[in-house]
């Protein structure tokens, strides 16, 4: 099997691979415990996950996440609630509105006649743009190969009555 070009940048490498964790991480807790609000971050050195759960829980669930990752379960390294999901839609979306206020026309009354047009193109663009950002997480943003990945440290902060669980990784 081939490595992905972005692979290949070390730096690129551990964020994707950090990212994919923390998808396969969030996607264990919400199974253990439904219901519960998270939201993560990830960078070269590991993740941050925002959500009011015991320490142990979390560390629990990166390991379980991780194990699973190395046992081939890729669909994990993907999740619904990605800021890629979001991003890729409305820049689409965004994008479509803006060509469609593009033109010559140089009065801004001629100009706010296009803006229910724009509209009309940019919703379905967004509704139908859905699939890019799970194929971008799969492609470009997270990777589900941890490779010689390992959970280094969890630990905790509080910060504004919630709890910060920062998940370190080594390579």
């Amino acid at each position: 099997m081939t490595r992905p070009i972005l692979d290949l940048i070390p730096i690129l490498s551990q964020v994707r691979r950090n990212h994919g964790l923390e998808h396969a991480t969030l996607h264990v807790l919400s199974k253990k415990l439904p219901g519960i609000s998270m939201a993560g971050i990830s960078g070269i050195r590991g993740f941050l996950l925002l959500a009011d759960l015991p320490t142990e829980s979390v560390a629990e669930s990166a390991l379980e996440a991780l194990q699973r990752l190395q046992q081939g379960e890729t669909a994990l390294a993907v999740h619904e609630n990605c800021g890629t999901n979001l991003a890729a839609s409305l820049f689409l979306a965004a994008s479509t509105a803006w060509l469609a206020m593009t033109g010559t026309a140089k009065d801004a009354k001629l100009k706010l006649h296009r803006l229910p047009f724009a509209v009309l193109l940019a919703v379905p663009t967004f509704f139908l743009s859905k699939p890019l950002g799970p194929w971008l997480q799969r492609t470009l943003t997270t990777s589900a190969i941890p490779e010689t990945m390992a959970l280094a440290q969890v630990s905790t902060l509080r910060v504004a009555g919630r709890n910060v669980h920062i998940i370190t990784t080594n390579f």
